[in-house]
């Protein structure tokens, strides 16, 4: 992944942490980073270690675990509030 300007606020976190992990590199103009691009497609060495630092940064099913544990939380609540 190459990052160029990414949003304000939690996509700014997400840049910092893949940049961090290494699953990402960090582009600038539009030139930049089509030319960034261009030398991670063609360098296999770059680009592999780029996807195994992606796969180890991965949390594939993070949403389901988030969407669990917060209806396990209300449902606690809910439970207290009716005993």
């Amino acid at each position: 992944m190459v990052i160029s300007r990414p949003l304000l606020g939690q996509e700014e976190a997400n840049a910092r942490y893949l940049l961090s992990a290494g699953a990402a590199a960090a582009g600038g103009s539009s030139a930049e980073t089509a030319q960034l691009c261009a030398e991670i497609l063609h360098d296999g060495v770059r680009l592999e270690l780029m996807r195994e630092n992606a796969r180890r940064a991965g949390r594939p099913r993070a949403a389901e675990e988030i969407a669990a544990e917060l209806l396990a939380f209300a449902g606690a609540r809910l439970a207290s509030r009716s005993a």
